[in-house]
This record gives structure tokens, sequence and C-alpha cells, in this order.
């Protein structure tokens, strides 16, 4: 159910306010700016997360953002091996280094940080393991994506091209959730399976951790 709208009175700059209006026009406004406001909230949310695990882990890799930089995308989406290593850092520090290096370069290029929700089929064991992950689910940053019925056909029919069996359908969902941006990054640790999936959309890169 959609949450009642609330009206907010903002000043920004003349030329601004007339850029906005040239692109969306009168009717579109508030769309855009509501918009506009949730991305830079996810972005704060991503921005603490970064600081927690550079206390967690100590400096960022700055030669694994360097070495993304250039195929970095409209969203970036987290396969389960990064997600769990994100949630518990210090029990996979070496993976979640590697992580938060992609995860930095995605919030300075402003993509979003997006999980396919059959990933978490393959992390959550019940309520006594769940915290981590929920905790890190929770940060306004880390948006889940829900499996919608296109996305399940679109991850059929790539199991069906590669002649595939159910046991690769979470990396097929995966694959399928990225195919639904203009354009994706998917930070994995299991870049083989992935690749072979996303191998025919252009659009969809692979980031091997």
């Amino acid at each position: 159910m959609a949450q009642p709208a609330a009206k907010l009175s903002v000043s920004i700059p003349g030329e601004l306010a007339a850029a906005v209006r040239k692109r969306v026009g009168a009717r579109g406004l508030s769309g855009f700016v509501a918009r506009a406001v949730a991305h830079e909230l996810e972005r704060e949310g991503i921005a603490v997360l970064l600081d927690q695990l550079e206390q967690q882990l100590g400096p960022p890799l700055q030669g694994r953002a360097r070495s993304c930089a250039q195929s970095m995308a409209e969203a970036l989406i987290l396969d389960a091996e990064v997600l769990n290593a994100l949630a518990s850092p210090t029990e996979r520090s070496a993976l979640a280094k590697r992580a938060a290096a992609v995860l930095r370069l995605a919030h300075q290029r402003r993509a979003l940080v997006r999980v396919p929700a059959p990933v978490l089929a393959e992390v959550c064991r019940g309520v006594r393991y769940d915290s981590a992950v929920n905790h890190l689910l929770n940060n306004p940053g880390v948006g889940v994506l829900e499996l919608t019925r296109t996305i399940a056909q679109q991850a059929g029919h790539l199991l069906a091209r590669f002649k595939l069996s159910s046991a690769h359908a979470v990396d097929a969902f995966v694959v399928a959730t990225a195919a639904q941006f203009d354009t994706a990054v998917i930070a994995t640790a299991d870049a083989e399976d992935i690749r072979r999936l996303a191998a025919p959309f252009s659009k969809i890169g692979v980031f091997s951790l």
C-alpha cells in the first residue's frame, strides 16, 4: 500500500528549479524530488556502512576500486557470498575488504546497491543466525528487490538456454534481476557461473571478488 504524501516547503536556486521543470514538467516535479531525496538517503546509508566496515577492516583497498572503476554501472547487485561477507566482515575479512572497496566505488559513482530477494534463501538460516544479515539489510542504502514474474521467467529461460539444473536457480535470479536495469554490475565470489548466465547481456558486468 502506498504511503500518504506529505507536503514540504523547500527553497532551491532558481536556475536549478528551472532545469528541473524543463526536465520533468510541473506535474513530474514532486516525483522527481521524491526520487532524488530517496537516493540521497540511500547514499547516506551506504556512507555509514562504509565507515563501519573501515572501523572493522581497516583502510579500503584502493587497487581493487581502480580495477573496477571503468565498469561501475547504474546498479551494483550483491550475490550471496558478498552479502554474507559484508554482513559478517570479521569472519570473512579478505572477501569483505574486496567487497567494501567495490561498495565504496558504487557510492562514489552514485550507483544503487541491491540484493535480489532469492539470495536471502542462501544466507538466512533462522532467527538465531540472521541478525547480521538483517542488520545489513536494514541499512537504507541496501535495497532488496522482490522476485517478480518477469524475473522468474527470465531466470528460467536462462537455465534452459545454458542447460542448467535448478541448482543454479539463485544465480539465474541474480542475473535476471540485474537485467532489469539499464546497466548493472554483479559483485560475486562465484564469477564463472554468473558470467556464463550473464553472457547474453552486454549491459551486465561481473566483478569477481
